[in-house]
């Protein structure tokens, strides 16, 4: 959706008064009429609208022209339509608590924002590996989260460990996927 407001403005740079219309074109990059207002109505010399674009829009240089007759008088405003790119964001993952050997327990914490500030909503996945060689997880737990979340590991209940070890090596891999765009 493309929203976009026509402001006339007199000679003292304030809103005209004495113009009750425009005509308001809007073309695409392949010089392809998109729409057109012949009768664009003002209030207190603002036109305001809205269009909505194609999922995949002609991309460049757009143009939207403002006509007035009464007044013999043409502007073009011209501005770029880009791909759109998927926003960025980032994950944090620290242990809640301090693992301590023969504790057997795990609690680790989940942060995900995008880079602009906002929180992340979505499924965030966390399996527990006791070898960096091994491809299929001792361990995997899913919950749906919305900028942060904990997950508490009982080793000795979800993960295999030997009984005569009094610690051992826990490699985890998080995986968070954003609920609207399914970005992992």
């Amino acid at each position: 959706m493309m929203h976009f407001r026509v402001i006339v403005i007199d000679s003292d740079t304030r809103p005209v008064t004495n113009l009750s219309y425009v005509t308001v074109g809007l073309k695409d990059s392949t010089d392809t009429s998109i729409r057109e207002w012949q009768y664009a109505k003002l209030h207190n010399g603002v036109f305001e609208s809205a269009v909505l674009l194609p999922s995949s829009p002609n991309l460049g240089k757009w143009l939207l022209t403002v006509e007035s007759e009464q007044f013999q008088v043409q502007k073009i405003k011209e501005f770029e339509v880009k791909p759109y790119v998927l926003p960025k964001f980032w994950i944090k993952v620290y242990p809640t608590e301090v693992p301590l050997a023969g504790k057997n327990t795990i609690k680790l914490t989940v942060e995900s924002e995008f880079t602009f500030g906002r929180p992340v909503a979505g499924v965030v996945k966390v399996d527990l590996y006791l070898s960096k060689i091994r491809r299929n997880p001792e361990h995997s737990i899913s919950k749906y989260f919305e900028r942060m979340t904990m997950f508490d590991f009982f080793l000795n209940e979800e993960v295999d460990l030997d009984d005569d070890k009094e610690f051992a090596d826990v490699f985890v891999n998080v995986t968070v996927t954003e609920k609207h765009t399914n970005t992992t």
